[in-house]
């Protein structure tokens, strides 16, 4: 779960997660193994 945080962001890895897992669990995950996330969410890619 930690390696999804690190490679989608806590967003990202949720939608992976097919949302079953809480995102404060998710950040919860993110602090403890040290993953720093940046705050807000990020762009989505264009669809062109």
């Amino acid at each position: 779960m930690a390696e999804l945080i690190r490679e989608h962001g806590a967003r990202g890895a949720r939608e992976v997660l097919f949302k079953q897992t809480c995102l404060n669990t998710l950040l919860a995950v993110a602090r403890e193994f040290g993953i720093a996330l940046k705050k807000g969410r990020r762009p989505r890619k264009n669809a062109a």
